[in-house]
């Protein structure tokens, strides 16, 4: 059997056991006491792993014989009500209980014209266009709405009466369905439906609302338990986007949930670790900062500057298009790139023009502003002889240090040599060196005006970025 949890390197199994004993023992009570189902929102920031953590979960409940209804709500955003979606997914996830499936089909066809007359009400138009010209469309309604106007208080009342029928009808399609459905899933070998739906917080607000809305009045019974993923503020934002942003959306959102579990963000450091084994990036395509892991070294960078694991995430998609496309032959000077890729996915695109030399920013003017955009703690170097890192006596360098070393460099040029022997001047030795050796031949000499290449990085870093002047995502 398949391990589920084997690339888990943030201890999410544990995450899982607690979840799965809390949502049996919850729906144990609810059933027994013929109680609506369990609904738990799982809430996680973005690139906190959510989606990661419900599909290894679903894997781990279909191997324990439980029915699983997977929906990824932002693939199926598309569409003008998301209740066929969840169906689609309900019957998947019952697929291998045939009788059991053919009877919710069955329930689902028949109650399902009735109630899905409220749906009709401004999809005249779309369902129309399918059909005919858009301009006919158009001349349907004008000839529609003259004669709505023209009819008499006997015809109105006569459609009143109807419409308050079909709303009746609609009712009782609804209860007959979710009826079917209770007596359906109990008979699912006596465990639960589990319905997980991810990606809800991406999704349009609209659809969002009604996919909560269509959970909550078809499938909110006995022996079914909910799972969605959201990151529960951007979900809230969502909603008021369309209520209004006076709208308590925290407290809506209390009407469809029970609880929220909130996955913890995962350390930093074994965050990098498992998005560099994501990217498939390489050591070595990068020089290494006396001895110190390239792992060691991005996370260090992005926990200076304050960087959310979706900045990580994006920045490290920046070094690894980087690594995959900008001279694949020479060893980069990895601190240096990574902070470039930081700078520049931060929007901080006049720091970045500074950092890359950009020719209107002169070697000496603005200097100090410039540099003190970047933190100057000590973030990693090598420890003194005979001791630990961080003893006195160790040699520590900012990120700030690095950026000034590095531009100083790139605006110089190849022909000399760096002659400061402390810690940076011999890391940034090494990687002219590098250079030199990779390209130019052994011991090769370019003259006064060779260029180093990493002038080169902005075209690189921005074509998989977005133009220099593209402004930030709020």
């Amino acid at each position: 059997m398949e391990n589920v949890w084997a690339l888990d390197r943030i201890n999410r199994q544990k995450d899982a056991k607690l979840l799965l004993a809390f949502l049996l023992e919850k729906n144990r009570k609810a059933v027994l006491k013929g109680e609506r189902g369990v609904s738990v929102n799982i809430s996680a920031p973005w690139g906190a792993g959510k989606t990661f953590f419900l599909s290894r979960f679903a894997k781990q409940l279909r191997q324990e014989n439980y029915c699983v209804a997977q929906l990824d709500a932002w693939r199926d955003d598309h569409t003008d009500d998301p209740v066929v979606a969840v169906m689609h997914a309900v019957l998947q996830g019952i697929g291998k209980k045939q009788k059991t499936a053919l009877k919710v089909v069955s329930a689902f066809k028949k109650n399902f014209g009735r109630i899905g007359w409220r749906l009709v009400k401004g999809g005249f138009k779309r369902a129309a266009t399918v059909l005919v010209d858009k301009d006919e469309v158009e001349g349907i309604r004008d000839d529609m709405a003259n004669t709505i106007a023209s009819v008499g208080d006997e015809t109105i009342s006569a459609f009143a009466d109807a419409a308050l029928a079909n709303y009746d009808a609609a009712k009782q399609a609804v209860e007959d369905f979710r009826k079917s459905l209770v007596e359906i899933v109990t008979k699912i070998d006596k465990k639960p439906l589990f319905i997980v739906v991810d990606e809800l917080d991406r999704c349009r607000p609209t659809y969002a609302i009604l996919l909560l809305e269509r959970l909550k009045h078809l499938f909110d019974v006995p022996n079914v338990v909910f799972l969605v993923a959201t990151n529960l503020p951007q979900l809230a934002h969502t909603i008021r986007a369309v209520y209004g942003q006076g709208f308590d959306a925290e407290r809506y959102l209390f009407r469809f949930f029970d609880r929220t579990y909130a996955l913890s963000p995962p350390p930093l450091a074994e965050f990098v670790a498992v998005q560099w084994e994501h990217y498939e990036l390489s050591s070595d395509r990068f020089i290494s900062f006396h001895g110190i892991e390239h792992q060691q070294v991005v996370a260090s960078i992005a926990e200076v500057l304050g960087m959310s694991m979706r900045d990580v995430i994006q920045a490290m998609d920046l070094l690894t298009h980087v690594s995959e496309q900008f001279y694949p032959t020479v060893k980069l000077p990895l601190p240096y790139v990574f902070c470039l890729c930081c700078v520049f996915q931060q929007a901080n695109l006049e720091l970045f023009d500074y950092l890359t030399v950009n020719e209107r920013y002169p070697e000496k003017e603005h200097l100090k502003d410039f540099l003190s955009m970047l933190p100057a703690d000590k973030i990693f170097g090598r420890p003194a002889p005979g001791q630990v890192m961080w003893a006195a006596g160790s040699e520590m360098v900012s990120l700030r240090d690095i950026a000034k070393a590095f531009r100083s460099f790139v605006a110089g040029g190849l022909a000399d040599g760096e002659k400061d022997p402390n810690l940076l001047g011999l890391y940034v030795e090494k990687y002219r060196v590098e250079e030199l050796g990779k390209l130019n031949g052994d011991g090769g000499a370019l003259g006064s005006g060779g260029r180093s290449i990493l002038r080169e990085l902005p075209g690189i870093i921005a074509s998989v970025g977005g133009t220099l002047a593209a402004p930030k995502e709020a």
